[in-house]
């Protein structure tokens, strides 16, 4: 930006350089004129050339200035643009830097929650193998319980064939009286 506006600095010198040029030739047409108004009809042709070319010079002068105007204000604008950019600029790194710190945030977070998660799977796997030993005693105890009854009921038997047999001894013994 600074280069744009040495040029335009130099252009302008350059413009106003032109414009003292056309003041002169404004001033070489108005003596010619003077000088053709003293020569009679034979300067006429050469006055009106010099006045066309004084009227060219400073309306080409005028355009000049108008354009040198127009680039000036284009420089300003761009200048002004450049600046509003560079605001931009430094506001969408500093969202960058905020998004960035979030998003720091967020990954120590799903770290935290990885590592609860991996600690729950952990446990849930003792619990698993816990209850897998519990169902295993209970089996176990089902079973030794279920051998408990058929013995229980192999007892009874026994019993009550003993019984029947006491029953049948004493039977027996009272067919014989000792008395």
């Amino acid at each position: 930006m600074a280069k744009l506006d040495g040029k335009v600095r130099e252009i302008t010198e350059l413009v106003d350089l032109i414009s003292g040029i056309a003041e002169n030739t404004n001033l070489l047409a108005l003596n010619t004129a003077i000088e053709a108004a003293r020569a009679g009809e034979q300067g006429r042709g050469f006055a009106v050339v010099a006045r066309k070319l004084a009227s060219d010079t400073s309306h080409q002068t005028t355009n000049i200035r108008e354009m040198m105007a127009a680039l000036q204000q284009a420089a300003a604008d761009s200048k002004d643009a450049v600046i509003e950019s560079r605001k931009e600029m430094s506001q969408a790194m500093k969202s960058s830097m905020d998004v960035k710190e979030t998003f720091s945030k967020i990954e120590t977070s799903v770290e935290a929650i990885k590592l609860r998660v991996e600690q729950i799977s952990v446990a849930t796997e003792q619990q698993e193998r816990s209850t897998t030993n519990v169902n295993n005693n209970i089996q176990s105890i089902s079973e030794l319980g279920e051998n408990t009854t058929i013995q229980l009921d192999s007892m009874i038997k026994s019993s009550e064939q003993v019984a029947d047999i006491g029953g049948h001894q004493q039977a027996m013994l009272h067919k014989y009286d000792f008395a």
